[in-house]
């Protein structure tokens, strides 16, 4: 842990991150044309990106409704009893049924924008589709995917070995190369094992309170779908 924020592991060491998902907007340059993407979240309330911009239904994925709650607390309604912003948010969208589908849709020249995840989005442009990463203005937010040794494992010494070779620095290097998923380790310089890639300290981070979105996960997608449904 000597090479991890401490955002990245449980204090108490009952598990620890392995890489970091970011959450970006994907611009199809090519389908864009000569329009200015947004640069903001604010932005993309703009009605002139009215279903230009596509976002994955939040009660159908997990990556959408986390950037659904981030983007209600960069709104500042994190304590509203209705919306206006993100209700303008969710009804300026494009909105389709799952993740995959925004990454896709924009990698392949369908839609011109979309929200999602750093390293789909990465994925495309490696490919060599005309795209490019936006980490908003206001920041975005920065979510560990991790592992843990079961309590009582019955092979807890290959339990440990996996899991300092699985978060050694080669294995990490290896699989931010070939896949792309963003290292949890400090000491790894992304933008050169992947280049295009922003440096972790060059991104803004939002605050996100990760409880609060936990906690109202039932009335936050209650309320975003009978937005989506009286559009």
């Amino acid at each position: 842990v000597q090479y991890m924020d401490p955002d990245y592991y449980h204090p108490e060491g009952l598990w620890i991150g392995n890489m970091i998902h970011l959450h970006v907007i994907m611009v199809n340059d090519n389908v864009i044309g000569n329009q200015a993407p947004p640069t903001t979240w604010a932005q993309t309330l703009d009605p002139k990106w009215k279903n230009k911009i596509v976002f994955a239904d939040p009660s159908a994925s997990g990556s959408a409704y986390t950037q659904l709650a981030l983007l209600i607390q960069v709104f500042g309604e994190k304590d509203a009893t209705q919306w206006r912003n993100t209700k303008s948010f969710l009804e300026n969208m494009l909105i389709v049924g799952g993740s995959g589908l925004v990454y896709r849709g924009v990698g392949d020249g369908e839609y011109p924008l979309g929200i999602t995840m750093e390293y789909a989005a990465y994925s495309y442009l490696v490919g060599g589709a005309p795209v490019r990463l936006i980490y908003p203005d206001e920041g975005t937010v920065a979510q560990p995917e991790g592992s843990a040794i079961i309590k009582n494992a019955p092979n807890m010494e290959n339990a440990k070995l996996f899991q300092e070779v699985v978060n050694s620095k080669p294995v990490r290097e290896r699989i931010l190369r070939e896949f792309y998923r963003r290292p949890a380790r400090s000491d790894i310089v992304v933008s050169e094992v992947a280049p295009g890639l922003a440096e972790i300290s060059e991104i803004k981070m939002a605050d996100f309170d990760t409880q609060w979105a936990s906690e109202k996960q039932s009335w936050i997608l209650q309320t975003a779908d009978q937005v989506i449904m009286n559009r």
